[in-house]
């Protein structure tokens, strides 16, 4: 009898090994994004403690690093539309969620460029806190100096050595000359944009992603703005997005 249930029991298991290896493999597809939440150290069977790039929500949207640098326009047209409020508040958001083993920092542009800290620092409970000060006392001005807030940013990231860095910039329109001059017509602001262009390719010596969110766009020589954060990440192997109504 014993042996009459064993069989019985082996016949079971082979005809159910289908979908028990079906059921395995949904669940092991779906952790693998979970996975990057997990604390560094957090290993399975095989695999080296390295760290691994957590996700990291900015605008409704995750982007993968472990060393990240926002880079947020406080030129004078992000008061419209509330597009200045919204910019700080969902920077603080992202710094909040940070995994503690994450660097981070900030850097806001508009007349001059002006950084949380000097380079990156851990996303410590205090240092959250900080930067969250830091970012909501902010105030708009005159000037667009994003060429050389990126460039800091790269230099930063370089410097740290992170094996997933990433530089999350977020503007309304195009890049000025600093310190600050009107660029005047349509092809002075054309000249800025390439050689704004041309700073930020040379920086970036080691191509980290440049994610570019585009929240507005100046009226004047329609498309620019498009065009220049479209060229910033694609050079640089980021990616665009337009939240433009």
């Amino acid at each position: 009898m014993r042996r009459l249930v064993f069989l019985s029991l082996a016949g079971w298991m082979v005809a159910a090994a289908p979908a028990l290896s079906q059921s395995i493999g949904s669940s092991a597809s779906s952790f693998r994004k979970e996975n990057l939440d997990l604390p560094y150290n957090a290993v399975g069977d095989g695999e080296d403690t390295e760290d691994a790039p957590e996700l990291i929500v900015f605008y409704g949207q995750g982007y993968e690093a472990t060393d990240i640098v926002l880079v947020l326009d406080e030129s004078l047209t992000m008061n419209r539309e509330d597009r200045f409020q919204i910019e700080k508040r969902e920077a603080n958001r992202a710094i909040s969620e940070l995994h503690p083993e994450s660097r981070f920092n900030v850097i806001f542009f508009g007349g001059t460029t002006t950084s949380f800290r000097r380079r990156l620092t851990k996303a410590t409970t205090s240092n959250k806190t900080a930067a969250a000060a830091f970012v909501t006392t902010r105030v708009t001005n005159l000037g667009t100096c994003l060429g050389e807030a990126v460039v800091e940013a790269l230099r930063m990231l370089h410097r740290g050595g992170s094996r997933y860095p990433a530089v999350l910039l977020v503007s309304d329109g195009t890049p000025t000359r600093c310190p600050f001059v009107p660029a005047g017509d349509c092809a002075g602001r054309r000249e800025v944009v390439e050689t704004v262009l041309s700073n930020i390719r040379n920086a970036n010596v080691s191509r980290v992603p440049v994610h570019t969110i585009l929240v507005g766009q100046e009226q004047r020589c329609t498309g620019l703005a498009r065009e220049f954060m479209t060229r910033v990440a694609g050079s640089s192997g980021g990616t665009f997005r337009s939240l433009v109504r």
